[in-house]
């Protein structure tokens, strides 16, 4: 039967909402979503500082094995440091049959999503698919690029396809050079370094859809310099 999970608590003084949140995220994004059997996580905060966050487990089972491993885990240890501990709340919740939160149908508005910006202007949207709904398996970059514009050279632990709807773009992946279009899908390896650059005279328009239930990016050397590249992975909403 599915479970909820829920913990109330105060930060520590000293550490900001801001700060917070971007910790809030990663915990979500790199630990909780790639748990088995998570489906959603919501957090809400009160006006007098206390926070709440709610957990879909597919069963009771996966939440606790979760719970037991939390408080260990590499990824939650900032999170963790950021928590009044002596203000800690939980509890545990099964859901009745009929109203199991599973939906045919999750809508997530575009605009919640964080963003990758070039020069202040936003060029990419970042879905990571394990933080919405009942908790999606796949992840991905909606890109909207203006002439000569496209993100650091990069690597990611698992496989990107890449998806591109409208304009023309060269794709470099470990090396080798491919100008694509609307005609072709492109496919990189998990490990390989890469870039792409919208070619074109007009805006490029791409899905670029990622084998994770979260985004995971990691930055490398070579390729364009891309001054003024901003990405907000910390930013953004919550799941809903």
């Amino acid at each position: 039967m599915s479970t909820i999970e829920t913990i109330r608590f105060k930060l520590r003084d000293g550490v900001g909402e801001s700060a917070f949140r971007a910790l809030n995220h990663e915990v979500e994004t790199r630990y909780m979503a790639r748990r088995p059997g998570f489906q959603s996580r919501e957090t809400a905060v009160s006006a007098d500082g206390e926070w709440f966050v709610s957990v879909h487990w597919a069963t009771a089972e996966d939440a606790k094995r979760t719970v037991d491993a939390f408080f260990s885990a590499p990824e939650t240890q900032a999170f963790l440091a950021a928590v009044d501990v002596s203000t800690v709340s939980s509890g545990s919740y099964q859901l009745l049959p009929d109203e199991d939160p599973r939906k045919p149908l999750h809508i997530v508005n575009k605009s919640d999503l964080p963003s990758v910006r070039l020069g202040g202007e936003i060029m990419a949207r970042i879905f990571d698919g394990g933080a919405h709904g009942d908790g999606a398996n796949v992840s991905a970059f909606i890109v909207d690029l203006p002439p000569g514009a496209g993100p650091k050279r990069h690597v990611h632990p698992y496989e990107e396809v890449f998806i591109t709807l409208d304009g023309k773009v060269e794709l470099e992946a470990g090396g080798t050079l491919r100008t694509t279009g609307p005609d072709e899908v492109c496919v990189v390896p998990a490990g390989v370094p890469h870039t792409f650059t919208n070619v074109g005279t007009e805006r490029a328009v791409m899905v670029n859809v990622h084998a994770g239930r979260s985004v995971a990016t990691e930055f490398v050397e070579g390729g364009p310099e891309r001054k003024g590249y901003e990405f907000n992975h910390a930013e953004g909403s919550s799941a809903r």
